[in-house]
């Protein structure tokens, strides 16, 4: 079975909502240089959501099952949501599990299982030192003892091992995924429109709000957040809370406040649609002035 080698860090579909003739804006939060991509070549990391097998390849089972799961609701989202027309609880539910997929296949969750990783892999090949399980691997395997050397470098391959695999954040980002699923099932969905101005779209898509402080990577739970927002295209958003909140249009003020919560939440770049303000440039979009200095 030929397997995918390259993942998109946010599924293509959602970017490229963003695209005019299809390309879309890309702008470095760092150094502010803006520049037109096309999604199927942007945000690609080598097999983000894949394992490595024993035998070498490479199984992607999780990112093709997450696929297989976006692609039915992106089209209930295209033929089915619209502003003003009344959705049912089957409509809510499959846009929460598009909610899910966009908050766990992302780069702040992939670098908070890694960084996890770093502190447990080593606590257990410790583990493994201390009750003599590595001996007794290498007694097999050599016919003798292990020096404190060789246990060394057997614990360095472990961990080099763990990390070429992949396998410990791809089970822990699936085991995440299930349970939010099952947390958000409870939840109230709230569709927001824009006025004037357009939404941009983070490499960390869905912003996860506990008052004046958002995303994963200050603090914020998926799961303890007052409310989750996805911008799903330039002009409609998705707010998930426990709350029941009408559907809403968003004043250009409250444009840049989402915005402004979007940069916050990622990580090193943001998306925006090439069609912007006459005036203003893609600064506009967050309140700022064209030729505003780095924030």
């Amino acid at each position: 079975m030929q397997l995918s080698k390259r993942h998109h860090v946010v599924t293509r579909w959602l970017q490229a909502r963003w695209a005019v003739h299809g390309s879309v804006l890309v702008i470095d939060k760092e150094t502010r240089v803006a520049q037109l991509r096309q999604p199927t070549n942007n945000w690609v990391v080598s097999h983000f959501n894949s394992v490595r097998l024993s035998d070498g390849t490479r199984d992607d089972t999780l990112e093709r099952e997450w696929s297989s799961i976006e692609g039915p609701i992106a089209a209930a989202v295209e033929a089915r949501v619209r502003f003003g027309v009344p959705r049912t609880r089957a409509d809510d539910a499959r846009l929460l599990e598009l909610v899910a997929i966009h908050a766990i296949r992302s780069k702040a969750i992939a670098a908070m299982h890694d960084d996890v990783a770093q502190q447990v892999v080593p606590d257990l090949v410790q583990e493994m030192v201390d009750d003599g399980r590595l001996q007794d691997m290498y007694r097999r395997e050599h016919g003798r003892s292990a020096s404190a050397r060789d246990l060394d470098e057997i614990a360095q391959d472990l961990m080099s091992e763990h990390r070429r695999t992949n396998d410990l954040r791809v089970s822990r980002m699936v085991d995440l995924y299930n349970h939010v699923v099952q947390e958000l099932s409870s939840c109230s969905v709230q569709l927001v429109r824009t006025r004037g101005l357009s939404l941009l779209l983070g490499d960390v898509p869905v912003v996860p709000v506990q008052g004046v402080i958002v995303g994963v990577q200050h603090g914020v739970g998926i799961l303890s957040a007052e409310e989750l927002r996805l911008p799903i295209a330039p002009n409609l958003g998705l707010v998930v809370s426990r709350r029941q909140v009408p559907d809403a249009w968003l004043s250009p003020e409250g444009v840049q406040i989402w915005n402004h919560a979007t940069w916050r939440n990622s990580m090193t770049h943001v998306i925006a649609t090439p069609a912007l303000p006459a005036t203003g440039g893609w600064q506009r979009l967050l309140g700022w002035r064209e030729d505003s200095a780095n924030r």
